[in-house]
């Protein structure tokens, strides 16, 4: 017969093989719950490369189209400015879509849009056509950031939640690098500028593929491209909500969110309505959320980063010559794709408001090298690539790479929707305004007053990013909204 201590001994051995085989079994859980999560993430990011290709391909083609049709600066101004203007409105749409039907059929509006847009564009023969084409592809671009960003934010875990949501940061600009890419190649062919822009409509079309089989093989709430447990909440399908959560976060996780957010529909509150939130002065944590959001999502469009993205080939085309200006252009935006790799990396262990005054700092200074350089018309042929390349890396290193993330989480999901629609509205007006806005500065008052006009843009953002900007990182969502109670 064994003895007592002999028995013990066994006993402690098998439980501590026990013990070893459930953290297998959890880490097992957790490593597919990873892999599913960044799959579809990939898979979402098809939209965010196709907007990015619109962004980067503008800049070479303007410069053809302009050419072509012989257009003022005042008309490239509102070729470019109406995309960024029409944004705003596709967001309000397909966020209307996705809080009223899910995010999925949100999606798919987008990226039809994405996908019609540019082939209206290859084919226009006047200024009109373009704009035609130019006003679908925002729709498609508004649309496919707020929803896919929702989206993204509503289903990670809070853990991985920055780093993830700004994956669509660094689709965007891969979309933007092949844009520029595309336009430098195909430069000086037949037609160059339709076949620039024709090729962003094959972009979206894994994604597209995607979401006819989903909804072809029925369109379950777990389907490989689910709704997200927050909207299934929020519609009372706690079930289905639970199923999504456990299938990406791991069924211990999956309990604990699926109690907040049951507590969260309990207080009987429905999505906010307009009136609220346009009306929100009465309510002061709401409007301090509101603020918040304008300022940092504003900010990535008034900081000059996105102009540059447009028109860093006509800025440089005098001095360096058209074909040599497509490829600094190129090496901006492998800078700027390398950069928000970096600050993807980082979001999570850094914290938001760091880089966003990391960034507008960067911004400013290299907004005052580009300034000086063209004032002194400087002959080092360096000076103003450098300046440009400069400026991009301190634009994604936060204010092109955190507002998406930021104003994605500050809200509670019954508000989360509008109020990125109403942040949006002031990003895309500030866009459309810088875009409107360059090409005449530049024309009729150089490049030097230009960029040092931006520096005191920078320094004004600067200055309130630190005075009003909270810290969010490690949060869950329903976290982070009570910062602003106080």
């Amino acid at each position: 017969m064994a003895s007592t201590a002999e028995m013990s001994k066994y006993g402690a051995i098998e439980s501590s093989s026990l013990d070893v085989k459930e953290t297998q079994i959890s880490n097992d859980g957790k490593l597919q719950s990873n892999v599913q999560i960044y799959g579809l993430v990939a898979l979402l990011c098809a939209a965010s490369i196709s907007e990015g290709y619109d962004l980067g391909v503008v800049n070479g083609a303007i410069v053809q189209i302009q050419e072509h049709f012989e257009f003022e600066s005042h008309q490239v101004g509102y070729i470019v400015a109406v995309a960024p203007f029409c944004a705003f409105f596709g967001a309000l749409l397909h966020g209307s879509l996705a809080d009223h039907f899910g995010r999925r059929v949100g999606l798919v509006s987008a990226v039809v849009f994405l996908f019609v847009g540019p082939l209206v564009m290859a084919s226009a023969t006047s200024l009109s056509t373009l704009l035609i084409g130019r006003m679908l592809c925002g729709l498609g671009i508004g649309g496919g950031m707020l929803v896919v960003t929702i989206y993204v934010a509503e289903l990670t875990p809070s853990s991985q939640r920055g780093r993830l949501v700004a994956c669509q940061e660094v689709a965007l600009n891969f979309g933007m690098v092949c844009g520029f890419l595309m336009s430098w190649i195909l430069l000086g062919i037949p037609d160059d500028w339709r076949w620039m822009l024709m090729v962003g409509s094959i972009l979206p079309l894994p994604l597209i593929v995607v979401l006819i089989a989903v909804y072809a093989s029925g369109g379950a709430d777990d389907a490989f491209l689910p709704e997200t447990p927050r909207w299934l909440a929020q519609q009372g399908r706690f079930e289905s909500a639970y199923q999504v959560l456990e299938k990406y976060h791991g069924s211990h996780e999956a309990s604990i969110q699926i109690t907040e957010l049951r507590a969260e529909s309990e207080q009987k509150e429905e999505f906010i309505s307009w009136g609220a939130i346009l009306c929100a002065w009465s309510n002061a944590p709401l409007m301090r959320m509101l603020l918040t959001g304008i300022l940092v999502a504003s900010g990535e469009m008034i900081c000059g980063g996105t102009s540059i993205a447009y028109y860093s080939s006509a800025i440089m085309k005098d001095d360096l010559g058209k074909t040599a200006a497509y490829f600094v252009t190129v090496i901006i935006g492998l800078v700027r794709l390398s950069g928000v790799i970096i600050a993807t990396l980082a979001i999570d262990h850094v914290g938001r408001r760091t880089l966003l005054l990391a960034s507008a700092s960067v911004m400013l200074v290299a907004c005052m090298w580009v300034g000086v350089t063209a004032h002194f018309h400087s002959t080092v042929v360096w000076m103003l690539p450098v300046g440009l390349c400069l400026m991009m890396l301190g634009f994604v290193m936060g204010l092109g790479t955190v507002s998406l993330v930021y104003i994605s989480e500050i809200f509670p999901t019954r508000v989360r929707q509008k109020g990125m629609v109403l942040c949006m509205f002031w990003c895309r007006l500030g866009g459309a305004s810088c875009a409107m806005a360059y090409p005449i500065l530049i024309d009729r008052y150089g490049i030097s007053v230009t960029f040092f006009l931006q520096a005191g843009v920078n320094f004004v953002l600067l200055s309130l990013i630190g005075l009003m900007v909270k810290e969010t990182k490690g949060l869950s969502l329903e976290q982070t909204y009570k910062l602003f109670d106080d």
